[in-house]
């Protein structure tokens, strides 16, 4: 246990060490939003919409609880660095699980280098001190997961039941795990073991999950007399990911922008969820009408998923982090990106090849889901975050056992796989990589982001 203890104590030294080097960094567009929300939730006012749609409550209402105790925000970052520093056992537990079937000394391994790359992974050490929900979001998403692959192995309905009390968190953060918990239940359900254990976890896992979002929906209902699950933004990130003037890079909104495009929809409902409604039905018209436009995307969003991009590139591009020596910011991006790429590398190395266990097919289902839902509505390289730990833990892989690793590839039909994929990354890296240095004025806002607030 010593090198988690001295790896945990690391990331927390470094993501301290950022926060304060970063203290007087000002807030970027959603963080703005989410403090005003915040403040006035803190002030009484309830949980209001923005730009017309209602987001989940849970990062708002940790940022207004911050507010109410101590008037001030950072305080808030201080708990983001503590819940960032917990994702490095957290990542522990994942390499280990993965390398399970390899032995405990391959395991043990595993988890070192899981833990050490979650420690000190630029990206993730940057979003600490960000007023973004992903810090809050990522060790409930990625402790569920970690439950549900201990119910599996032990049999013990309790850890499913926990497993769900974390995703009904996790979706009152980010609507994402909500569409993902009944396919975490099909995976239990198809998991070896006595049919009656099987189901009762997979029920426990559903309804503890919804049983936690449960009392949000009925405050929503109870205030706007609609059934609203969590949050009514999914009918405009449909429109702005399958309408006619959808832009050539999501994740930098580059020569054109979807920001316009509500409007254009026709829906107009004064009504958000009625608004909502009908962005949902336009969006998935769009889809369905347009089939060809859709499936030439698939690839446009990918790349966007997986880029080498990332907001912690654009904060040193649009110097955030102070006025750096150009040479100086130009070796930062570039260092940031090859972190980010050799990650993804050795991950899709390491899930590829590395041993046949549940985690692999649990963590696969979850990458699918994930690209999934961002091949249906539009991709960026912040919605990639989920996925970090988890590609930790492939590149763990790799990297623990490389000689079992090599020998897989060199035997194994897999490689051609394999291949495939490696290249389709390649090429989604290198449509990107001229985002690394896309030309930002200071104090301008994110082209990705249209520079408004409305729609």
């Amino acid at each position: 246990m010593r090198p988690l203890v001295a790896l945990t104590a690391a990331a927390l030294v470094v993501r301290a060490a950022a926060l304060a080097a970063t203290w007087n960094t000002g807030c970027v567009y959603d963080e703005c939003f989410y403090t005003e929300l915040a403040t006035r939730l803190a002030a009484g006012e309830g949980f209001r919409p923005h730009a017309r749609h209602f987001w989940p409550p849970g990062y708002i209402a940790f940022l207004a609880a911050h507010l109410a105790l101590g008037g001030s925000l950072v305080l808030a970052k201080v708990s983001q660095v503590l819940l960032s520093t917990l994702l490095v056992p957290l990542a522990w537990g994942v390499g280990r699980e993965a390398a399970a079937p390899w032995g405990d000394a391959i395991a043990r391994r595993a988890a070192v280098a899981a833990a050490a790359l979650v420690a000190f992974h630029p990206t993730l050490v940057a979003y600490s001190h960000y007023l973004w929900s992903e810090t809050l979001f990522l060790p409930l998403f990625t402790g569920a997961l970690l439950l549900v692959l201990a119910a599996a192995r032990d049999r013990r309905p309790g850890r499913a039941a926990a497993a769900g009390l974390l995703l009904g968190a996790a979706s009152l953060i980010k609507v994402l795990p909500v569409y993902l918990a009944p396919l975490l239940a099909g995976w239990l359900v198809l998991r070896p073991g006595p049919r009656p254990w099987r189901l009762r976890a997979a029920l426990l896992l559903l309804g503890c999950t919804f049983a936690v979002i449960a009392p949000w929906t009925a405050r929503n209902l109870a205030v706007h007399g609609r059934l609203v699950l969590v949050e009514t933004t999914t009918g405009k990130n449909l429109v702005r990911g399958n309408n006619p003037v959808a832009p050539a890079n999501w994740d930098w909104g580059a020569d054109r922008n979807t920001r316009g495009v509500l409007p254009r929809t026709g829906c107009d409902q004064s009504d958000l969820i009625e608004l909502n409604a009908c962005l949902t039905r336009h969006g998935l018209l769009q889809i369905l009408t347009h089939p060809g436009r859709f499936a030439g995307r698939v690839g446009t969003k990918l790349a966007d998923l997986f880029t080498p991009n990332s907001f912690l590139v654009r904060h040193i591009r649009r110097g955030e982090y102070g006025d750096w020596p150009p040479a100086a910011a130009a070796a930062a991006v570039v260092g940031v990106a090859l972190f980010q790429v050799a990650l993804m590398a050795l991950a899709l190395v390491g899930w590829s090849h590395g041993p046949s266990s549940p985690a692999r097919s649990l963590f696969g289902l979850v990458v699918i889901y994930v690209m999934a839902v961002h091949v249906i509505t539009f991709a960026m390289s912040r919605f990639r975050l989920p996925l970090e730990p988890l590609l930790a833990a492939g590149a763990a892989l790799a990297l623990a056992a490389p000689a079992r690793v090599l020998q897989d590839i060199r035997w194994s039909r897999r490689r051609w796989l394999t291949l495939a994929l490696f290249v389709a990354l390649a090429c989604a890296w290198v449509a990107r990589a001229g985002g690394l240095f896309y030309e930002v004025p200071p104090g301008a806002p994110f082209p990705e982001l249209g520079g408004g607030p409305g729609d």
